[in-house]
């Protein structure tokens, strides 16, 4: 990883192309722009916290484990990012500008999840029903955030008041 070395500018689109590219690890620095889309099967973890990044969250190939983009710019739905990740062990996209509501397919997504963070982004609603099945069937999944006061969670405990008490 390349994280907190003082990089400025744009993610170029070229690093998709790298064959062996396992972990995208530029969190802390001052990247600004879109995240390059297209990325190939072995990547496993995308940390690209603590940026200026911008734009949507852009679809990652199945055998993505971890994403971390908390403390960006990013915006828009993240239905079509995260429509396909079974093997989707964290989810960090809190501190961003979201919108939407939370996407029914998070409830689908790998049984092994842990953790999931939607705070401090614009989403409406309520977690989908399936999430919080998933909650309550993993032991493991130890951390699910919302922002409370616009997102109805049954299953977000300690975080929001509920039944549910992990």
């Amino acid at each position: 990883t390349i994280a907190n070395n003082g990089l400025a500018g744009v993610i170029p689109q070229e690093i998709v192309s790298l064959e062996k590219l396992d972990v995208l690890g530029l969190e802390q620095n001052s990247l600004i722009g879109p995240i390059p889309s297209g990325f190939a099967e072995g990547l496993y973890r995308v940390r690209l916290q603590n940026n200026a990044l911008s734009g949507p969250l852009p679809a990652f190939p199945e055998s993505v484990l971890t994403i971390q983009v908390e403390e960006n710019r990013l915006s828009g739905d993240l239905a079509e990012a995260v429509a396909n990740l079974p093997n989707l062990k964290k989810l960090n996209v809190n501190d961003n500008r979201f919108t939407g509501e939370i996407p029914a397919t998070l409830g689908s997504v790998s049984t092994g999840v842990k953790e999931i963070r939607l705070h401090g982004n614009k989403f409406t609603g309520q977690v989908p029903s399936d999430l919080c099945v998933l909650r309550m069937q993993n032991f493991d999944f130890k951390r699910l955030s919302v922002d409370c006061g616009r997102v109805e969670c049954e299953c977000c405990a300690p975080e929001c008041p509920s039944l549910f008490n992990p």
